[in-house]
């Protein structure tokens, strides 16, 4: 080692110093300038230590790479600390001429950070300037602020190295290598854990003062990957401990099951390199939740501070481990949001059995009212067990013990998340009255000779059977009837592009052409009108049973107009199903209307048009189909309500689809069901189920024992 100027440098080094000093003197007094010897300031605007910038004076000429092309560093943008590279131009390392930028040859690039190389028009020496500042790290390096400072913005961003490139990439900044990014987070990682600890520290404090030593804090957890039921294998787990006065976290927590480092190395047979592992877990994914429970509140402890309650989700896993290890005495409580997940998804698996919870809005305003029992009677049991007996009964109408939470006592009250407003009770639909004195059976002999047949189609706004209807149309004999309808909903796009109707600004439109059209209820009034003309009429239609009559009966009943049509409509025949049981389909391939016209026919129409579909409906049945309908093709108008009402038992295998499709032929409903059992409990069941068939030797529903006694249970216990 040797000495120059008071600073050690390498053996050899310090003549090359003093000759490069008398060479610079030498110049200066040729030229009869002076200069001042400045040396850059380094300014830092973090913590890090600084690095020593070598003395301009031990600075040597630097050899130009090859493969820099001129002009380059003019190309696209950089990030460039103004007083850094002001301060680098002011002065030749060697001859301390000003330096310009236009005398830039090249640059290196180290991530966001560059080295300008820029030669001196006096000494033509190549200078080194930096276009930002830099500091040591703790492996002995130097590294770029800049690129740290990315590092921890990529961080805080919750970003990826590609994301980082891709937004350069597109600012038209040189790209960092991930290689080199990953180094600069692996430096900040541990300054920004060491700050999120005092900021938890500081938070508890806080908590403390503000709570009174009474603290309440909420707990959860979260996996990177999520469970689903029957799996859990997420590699990683976090949680967070959040206080009930300051909101801010009071802890936090990071398990996981796996280090790529010691992975990669076990795949090598090699041991893994010496760094921070971050496996921290080996047992499953499912136990990282109490684990990190208790670890938190175990630290908690360890400062002299105690959590007394614990709000949580409805895990007792967690609570039972946390009770177990950590603090016998904590409280538990259930936080609202999972309360009201769990009861959601209870009313979503119930759904499968009652339709009416498939209806967003009426498992809504179920679950608005159990919330609000829940939050009004926190700490009184008693009390939230009477007002939760109080939902049901609200929710058919019945408010004498609802109290002033309803609002029921105000005129005009009508519940905003029930469809159309209206309360549930057990008489919608068709024959769902319970207080008749006789059960009767109606026969299933039909003549199609002896009743109004009415071809009948409908055009709706989409394929939910709550469509709205766009047009009517059914024709009997030489009677027609056809009306538009204005929709209360948008048009769905399928539809409109099957049917050509369009609905803007109140106009409804034919291929861009403007129609006549009415409301849907005074529609609706004009065909109860043109049917109830007819006598003992009988709608035709293909596909009406499974679309077209449970549209048209969702907006009667949506318009009070269900009973008034109950009272014109003997009963409806399918076209689908009867030409399926007349024609095979290796002979007509599929049965839609348009291809059985065709096939049956002879002939082409225009299709989803209701006016259009009936007029060849008509001849197609009447030609083709009539002569093999007869009472099996007809449905009752009490098809639906009976469907509806005996689904239940069909989930509940308390009896069978088939069973369930007997009875509904029978026209027998729950209500009749019991109505039959309340009479007889020994023999009314059996009686009609065992009923024999006129002229066969069939019965009407079931012999089998085994079959009635389970629907006799079923009656007995309900």
């Amino acid at each position: 080692m040797a000495k120059f100027k008071g600073k050690f440098c390498k053996k050899g080094r310090d003549k090359i110093n003093e000759a490069l000093e008398r060479g610079r003197e030498s110049r200066w007094r040729q030229e009869t300038a002076s200069a001042a010897n400045v040396v850059p300031i380094i300014s830092y605007d973090h913590e890090y230590a600084a690095c020593d910038i070598p003395d301009p004076s031990q600075q040597i000429e630097i050899p130009l790479d090859e493969n820099l092309k001129e002009g380059e560093w003019r190309v696209g943008r950089r990030v460039v600390e103004l007083g850094i590279l002001a301060d680098g131009l002011k002065s030749c390392q060697l001859c301390s001429q000003p330096l310009h930028l236009n005398d830039c040859t090249g640059e290196k690039k180290f991530g966001l950070g560059h080295m300008l190389l820029i030669r001196c028009n006096y000494c033509q020496l190549v200078n080194e300037i930096p276009t930002g500042s830099r500091h040591k790290t703790i492996a002995g390096g130097i590294a770029w602020d800049v690129n740290t400072k990315l590092a921890a913005g990529m961080i805080d961003a919750g970003l990826g190295e590609m994301h980082v490139n891709s937004l350069l990439s597109a600012m038209n900044i040189p790209t960092i290598p991930p290689k080199s990014i990953k180094c600069r987070e692996r430096e900040i990682v541990p300054h920004l854990a060491d700050m999120a600890e005092e900021t938890c520290r500081k938070n508890l404090e806080e908590e403390v003062r503000l709570s009174d030593g009474n603290l309440t804090a909420s707990f959860d957890g979260a996996w990177q990957k999520r469970g689903t039921g029957r799996a859990y294998n997420s590699l990683t787990g976090h949680a967070t401990l959040i206080g009930e006065s300051t909101k801010k976290c009071l802890g936090f927590s990071v398990m996981s099951k796996r280090c790529r480092i010691c992975t990669n190395a076990k795949k090598k047979g090699a041991p893994p390199r010496k760094h921070a592992c971050s496996c921290n877990w080996t047992a499953s994914a499912k136990s990282m939740e109490p684990a990190m429970a208790c670890e938190m509140l175990q630290d908690i402890m360890n400062t002299g501070k105690q959590v007394n309650t614990l709000v949580m989700d409805n895990d007792s896993t967690t609570i039972a481990r946390v009770k177990a290890t950590v603090d016998p005495n904590i409280r538990k409580k259930c936080d609202s949001n999972h309360t009201r997940k769990g009861f959601t998804g209870k009313l979503v698996d119930m759904s499968n059995t009652f339709k009416a919870l498939k209806n967003v809005k009426v498992r809504g305003h179920v679950e608005r009212c159990f919330m609000y029992c829940v939050k009004q009677n926190q700490g009184k049991s008693t009390q939230l067990e009477e007002d939760l007996q109080k939902i049901v009964p609200h929710l058919y109408g019945e408010h004498d013990k609802c109290g002033v939470w309803c609002r029921s006592e105000k005129s005009g009250y009508k519940p905003r998340n029930l469809p159309y407003g209206e309360t549930y009770s057990t008489n919608i639909g068709f024959d769902e009255c319970t207080d008749i004195e006789d059960i009767t059976i109606p026969s299933k002999e039909f003549s199609v000779d002896s009743s109004s047949l009415i071809v009948f189609d409908l055009e709706t706004t989409g394929l939910a059977r709550t469509s709205d209807i766009l047009q009517i149309a059914c024709v009997c004999g030489d009677r027609e009837f056809s009306v538009y309808t204005r929709p209360t909903c948008t048009i769905s796009i399928g539809a409109s592009a099957a049917t050509g109707l369009t609905y803007y600004g109140g106009v409804l439109k034919l291929k861009g052409e403007a129609v006549d059209s009415l409301t849907i209820l005074e529609g609706l009034e004009q065909f109860i009108a043109f049917v109830s003309s007819f006598p003992k009429a009988v709608l035709i239609g293909h596909n009406i049973i499974s679309f077209d009559i449970p549209v048209l009966m969702h907006n009667l009943f949506k318009h009070n107009l269900l009973e008034k049509f109950q009272d014109v409509i003997f009963g409806f025949v399918d076209t689908l199903k009867l030409s399926k049981r007349i024609y095979p389909k290796a002979e007509m391939g599929n049965y839609r209307q348009e291809n059985l016209v065709q096939k049956l026919l002879g002939e082409t129409y225009n299709a989803h048009n209701a006016a259009s579909d009936v007029e060849v409906l008509q001849r197609l049945f009447h030609e083709k189909l009539k002569v093999n309908c007869n009472g099996e093709d007809l449905v009752r108008p009490s098809y639906y309500s009976c469907k509806s009402s005996l689904e239940p038992l069909v989930k509940m295998k308390v009896i069978s689809a088939a069973t369930m499709s007997k009875l509904v032929g029978l026209s027998l409903n729950l209500a009749k069901l019991k109505i039959i059992h309340k009479r007889d409990p020994n023999n009314g069941i059996r009686n009609v189920f065992s009923d024999p068939i006129a002229n066969s030797r069939r019965c009407k529903v079931s012999k089998s024992k085994a079959v009635i006694e389970k629907v006799v249970q079923y009656l007995s216990n309900i």
